[in-house]
């Protein structure tokens, strides 16, 4: 059996190992700092370009002054109006209203158009039918329906088919509810 006593008065460092160990982490150290530094100069050639073409940019817009016309700027605006329109008349209910339109339409009524105004909120109804008493039938459902108010007939024609029947056209103007 052998016996280790160590009789030193203090505790020993192995200065070798430490040495080892503080070199490496130095080394460590010195190559994150290569990192951080290649990053900072690339940070600061990037933010030198930008503002050069920021500058660039602000100059050339002094210099050009008045960017449109006022034709092109009036036409801009027609189109932004025309634009405005088509969303408009996509973002109107077409579903409701037509189902709407199919419990008041009696039988033997034909409707050609239907021509809403989602501004005003009107609504202009022509079709055609066999007789007079369908499309008073027809302007009264509209008038009972809670959705179809002010109904009024604005214009009825009465014409031929081909084959010789008589016909009635008509064209109906009304409000309807949102």
């Amino acid at each position: 059996m052998q016996f280790k006593i160590n009789l030193a008065t203090r505790t020993y460092v192995n200065r070798k190992n430490l040495n080892i160990a503080m070199a490496a982490a130095l080394v460590i150290l010195l190559f994150l700092l290569l990192i951080q530094a290649r990053l900072v100069i690339h940070n600061v050639g990037e933010i030198n370009h930008l503002s050069s073409e920021q500058t660039a940019l602000e100059t050339r817009s002094k210099k050009r002054g008045v960017v449109f016309s006022e034709s092109d700027y009036a036409k801009l605006q027609a189109d932004i109006k025309f634009a405005n329109s088509i969303i408009n008349r996509k973002t109107f209910d077409w579903i409701g209203l037509l189902n709407r339109l199919e419990s008041v339409v009696p039988q033997g009524i034909t409707l050609s158009s239907v021509a809403p105004d989602t501004k005003e909120r009107t609504l202009k109804l022509s079709g055609m039918s066999l007789n007079f008493g369908r499309i008073r039938q027809f302007m009264e459902n509209l008038e009972e329906s809670n959705f179809f108010s002010e109904v009024y007939l604005e214009k009825q024609d009465e014409s031929k088919t081909p084959d010789d029947r008589k016909v009635i056209s008509f064209s109906i103007a009304c409000k309807f509810a949102s």
